[in-house]
């Protein structure tokens, strides 16, 4: 909520400016503006877990003006909060034996603690308290132990909780994430890269295996040094790994033998797939796709075969699990194996829980988070989707917002959304803040400059030659490539023409013109991060 608030103080200050320079555009063609304080409202669901007998959700939202744990049906109805504290939750998990809900709350300071909270929520637990960042949660299957990360200044290790005693020990002194607990006991699987911290170009991950009860990890994926193999998931019958890597130049699924070490790619497509899921009753694996800008889940046999999509609605479907990556967004199967539970979020919607029947594939919309006064879809504006060149002949896709009403004329006033997390990109889900601004008679231009994902590996990479350089002038090669399609876009020179970025507001600062008198822009971030 106080990143909401201290967004919010960004956009007033842009409000008065453009006022100031009488550059904001209302209530053109009849359009309605969108007001701040209604848009600070709109937070969204991105996080959630089952519970094990399938008939509830437990998931994190900020409906009641902090971050809190709720719990609803999975067939719908009332949610009941079941935290009250100033704590932000993150990474809910619901014990196997259905008594306790696990989670990260985040102190002042930005490191976390891993707390548990009974599913009536009468009791909680403060599992840990170090001055260390602990995340990433995994119950054991019987419940009895739950896994994590640690990280403190110089050192990072997998640690085991033992619930009944309360007693941490590590163990393996490695930095991990993705914790995956075996079905049967034995083996924890989790990422890490072997190569840091000399892995400047952030291009590998691997998948390892540490004995449940203590020993020495083991590297699943040898002999990949320069491709990222995550997001690991367990067989049913402990045996072999699901898990996505782009040693095909795009992120594709694979499935692993732990015990003879052997892989196989389910169809490998030029486009990203990632976050494979193993069904309960091991026949099935649901995956993400990421093309053009949008999210869909799929599902597909073990052995391979033709995919069923199992979403139907346009938008992003489930979405990224890491802080370093946007879209945010998750998805799970049911305990039963015949439904899956995924967040929803279109540029008309906020980030909700829907849940889709395996059978017949009809999702339907679990819990709501839009504002009663803001849920007429009709009011707000999709994305056209461009391409152009940039400098150096290199292709970017980006979405293009035009505000309701008359066409933009010359001097428009517009804004560029530049993605500034370590991962992800533009996408077709909610974002308040472009609808704030749409509607107040701004066009937005949100480019997938070099390093964003969903365009493979090599166009991912490509930010690590120049990255503060090639990107940005991708997004302001993108203001000619408007121009020309008489969308035009206020001169990047100007101080009157606003940039934004995904963690935060961007504005230009004066360029420079060159040798050839051509301009350059540059741009700076205001800092600050936005907590779903």
């Amino acid at each position: 909520m106080r990143a909401y608030l201290s967004r919010l103080l960004v956009v007033a200050a842009i409000f008065i400016l453009s006022i100031g320079v009488g550059l904001l555009v209302t209530q053109q063609g009849g359009r309605l503006p969108l007001l701040p304080d209604q848009m600070a409202s709109t937070g969204g669901i991105y996080e959630f877990t089952w519970s094990p007998d399938g008939k509830s959700i437990a998931y994190v939202s900020s409906q009641s003006g902090n971050s809190e744990l709720w719990v609803v049906p999975s067939s719908g109805g009332s949610s009941e909060r079941i935290t009250s504290t100033t704590a932000t939750k993150k990474q809910p998990r619901w014990s196997n034996d259905g008594e306790w809900i696990a989670y990260v709350a985040l102190q002042p300071g930005g490191s976390g603690d891993i707390q548990m909270v009974s599913a009536d929520g009468q009791t909680r637990i403060n599992l840990t308290e170090t001055i260390g960042d602990d995340r990433d949660p995994s119950w054991s299957p019987d419940s009895r132990q739950l896994a994590f990360t640690e990280r403190t200044a110089g050192r990072a290790r997998i640690m085991v909780a033992d619930i009944e005693s309360r007693e941490v020990r590590p163990l393996a002194e490695i930095a991990g994430s993705s914790l995956q607990w075996s079905p049967d006991g034995k083996s924890i699987a989790f990422v890490s890269d072997p190569l840091l911290p000399n892995d400047d170009r952030r291009d590998n991950e691997d998948i390892f295996i540490v004995p449940a009860g203590g020993g020495a990890p083991r590297l699943l994926t040898p002999g990949t040094p320069r491709f990222r193999e995550v997001t690991p998931s367990w067989s049913p019958d402990s045996r072999q790994i699901a898990f996505a890597s782009d040693s095909s130049g795009y992120s594709n699924i694979y499935v692993l033998d732990t015990q003879t070490g052997v892989n196989r790619s389910l169809a490998p497509e030029p486009v990203d797939e990632f976050a494979p899921k193993w069904s309960p009753d091991g026949n099935s694996i649901a995956f993400i796709r990421n093309e053009d800008s949008q999210f869909t889940l799929w599902v597909t046999h073990v052995q391979g075969g033709r995919a069923l999509r199992i979403s139907d609605r346009d938008g992003v479907n489930g979405g990224f699990e890491t802080d370093d990556a946007t879209p945010h967004g998750t998805y799970q199967w049911s305990p039963d194996g015949k439904k899956i539970a995924f967040t929803h979020s279109d540029p008309g919607r906020t980030s909700d829980l829907w849940v889709a029947s395996i059978d017949t594939t009809r999702t339907t919309q679990t819990t709501n988070s839009m504002p009663n006064e803001l849920r007429r879809e009709a009011r707000f504006v999709w994305p056209d989707t461009i391409a152009y060149r940039s400098f150096d002949g290199t292709e970017v896709q980006a979405l293009v917002y035009k505000p309701r009403g008359g066409k933009p004329k010359p001097g428009h006033p517009a804004l560029l959304l530049f993605r500034d997390t370590v991962d992800g990109q533009n996408a077709k889900a909610w974002d308040p803040f472009i609808q704030l601004f749409v509607s107040n008679g701004y066009l937005v231009f949100a480019p997938n400059v070099r390093g964003s994902s969903g365009r493979g590996k090599d166009y991912r990479q490509l930010v690590f030659e120049h990255g503060g350089d090639h990107d940005v002038r991708d997004a302001c090669q993108g203001r000619s490539s408007i121009q020309s399609r008489r969308l035009p876009l206020r001169d990047c020179r100007r101080r009157d023409s606003g940039f934004i970025s995904r963690n935060g507001p961007m504005v230009s600062i004066p360029d420079r013109i060159d040798a050839h008198g051509q301009s350059s822009c540059f741009l700076r971030a205001i800092p600050y991060q936005l907590r779903r």
